[in-house]
């Protein structure tokens, strides 16, 4: 049986032991779990095929859109950077305070739930005498949500992994983020967001930078919950008003919950990267365990960095 890059994309005849008809299909990946195989030509029809007896390949008859290029190439990249990497996140991750993470992760679903309900509360309900209410809404829930990721940020750096993330980084977005990002993912977040936030620009620095730009918004929104009155004093609109305020605060603030949220999960999982080779990932591959942990871990820091920017614009805005 093969995971091999290269043979991706290839048309397949799979025998099993326990049916005489053998299964006919373009290659995908291979899992833990078994081989997937695309039964049509437009790839709608994923299957999952198990206790796979044989796989007989016909090289001339490939799928021209699961072609990995320079797939050989690809191959090496991910086997250097899994020897470069294994040891240094195996011990990493054994310092990471997962107790500590645990409780993070349950705050993050509280407040996760307490700002979608204050959210539709004031979309639907807010006027003009309720801006102070809205204003100190937000700055109560920016201060928790950056509180939280500073906690779980401290530990990622105690243990090791943010030095990590940071030399791996530019390798990382070097690939493909189909071939990079765990299928479990997407468990949390959609294809979409996972893929439009594998980057490479995120470096320690620049997030502490941009975590401690967000703890001092508090004082911006201070002044603009006045500004924000004044300016709409002289009448009473017929409508809530309070929808385009909550669209430019409230959404980053869910990205960077969303982001702490990831890295948590992927964390966790890096528990069991040492006892399974790979994993597979968003693109039907398989890669190996660490790799995609790191990937995940680095995709979340990501999402953060992108929420605590676009605070910090609103605040200076």
């Amino acid at each position: 049986m093969c995971s091999d890059l290269t043979v991706r994309g290839c048309r397949v005849t799979i025998s099993r032991n326990d049916t005489p008809a053998p299964i006919v299909g373009w290659l995908l990946g291979e899992s833990s779990l078994g081989v997937l195989i695309a039964m049509d030509e437009s790839l709608s029809d994923i299957r999952l095929v198990e206790d796979a007896h044989a796989i007989s390949y016909d090289y001339d008859n490939m799928h021209e859109s699961l072609l990995v290029e320079d797939a050989k190439q690809v191959k090496d990249q991910l086997r250097v950077l899994n020897n470069d990497i294994s040891e240094n996140m195996r011990e990493a991750i054994s310092k990471v305070r997962f107790d500590r993470l645990h409780d993070i992760n349950y705050r993050l679903a509280q407040l996760k739930e307490i700002i979608y309900r204050e959210k539709d509360y004031f979309e639907n309900r807010l006027y003009l005498e309720q801006y102070n209410e809205l204003f100190g809404f937000l700055i109560a829930h920016v201060d928790q949500v950056a509180d939280l990721h500073r906690e779980t940020y401290n530990i990622y750096e105690y243990a090791g992994l943010t030095k990590i993330l940071e030399e791996i980084g530019p390798k990382l977005v070097e690939l493909r983020a189909e071939l990079i990002i765990p299928a479990y993912d997407l468990e949390f977040e959609s294809r979409r967001e996972l893929i439009t936030s594998f980057d490479n620009s995120w470096t320690r620095e620049k997030h502490i930078n941009l975590l401690d730009a967000v703890e001092k918004i508090r004082f911006e929104l201070i002044r603009k919950a006045g500004q924000e009155f004044d300016s709409n004093s002289k009448s009473e609109p017929e409508e809530p008003c309070g929808g385009d305020i909550l669209s430019r605060w409230v959404g980053p603030s869910l990205r960077i919950l969303a982001g702490t949220g990831l890295t948590i999960a992927n964390a966790a999982a890096g528990i069991s990267a040492g006892l399974v080779s790979s994993v597979t990932t968003i693109g039907f591959t398989a890669i190996p365990a660490y790799i995609g942990v790191a990937g995940s871990i680095h995709t979340g820091l990501i999402q953060v960095a992108d929420g605590c920017e676009r605070i910090g614009r609103r605040g200076n805005s």
